[in-house]
């Protein structure tokens, strides 16, 4: 599986049986992601691309047995390239105001954006 720039992977497996007819939906718990792609035994199964998209059948792309589930959080150049003296924090807008170096809004600390999964992944099994 290859992974994208800014990108990491967090792997593990689940059990299926497909003479049991279960739906399995994978679920995000907490996550900070420009983009989340699911694997499934390697190949690409689809991807979560905001928040309030969450959810992605599995069930298409399982075979019996182990499966290994890949969950890749996609960030962004922020963190290396800026803003970084923000005292916001994120905004969600990036322009010329956001880089200087005085006024209210600029801290000396370095604000940096966390990306990954910070909640529990659920698989959801339905009858």
């Amino acid at each position: 599986m290859e992974t994208a720039t800014g990108s990491m992977v967090y792997l593990d497996t689940i059990e299926y049986d497909p003479a049991s007819g279960e739906q399995v939906t994978l679920v995000l718990g907490d996550a900070s992601a420009v983009s989340v792609a699911v694997h499934a035994n390697g190949a690409l199964a689809g991807h979560i691309p905001w928040r309030a998209a969450n959810g992605l059948d599995l069930t298409p792309h399982l075979r019996a047995g182990e499966n290994e589930i890949g969950i890749e959080v996609v960030g962004s150049p922020r963190n290396m390239l800026g803003p970084l003296h923000q005292k916001a924090g994120y905004l969600p807008w990036t322009d010329w105001r956001s880089f200087r170096r005085q006024g209210e809004a600029y801290t000396p600390d370095c604000v940096l954006q966390p990306y990954g999964l910070f909640g529990q992944v659920q698989v959801v099994r339905r009858a």
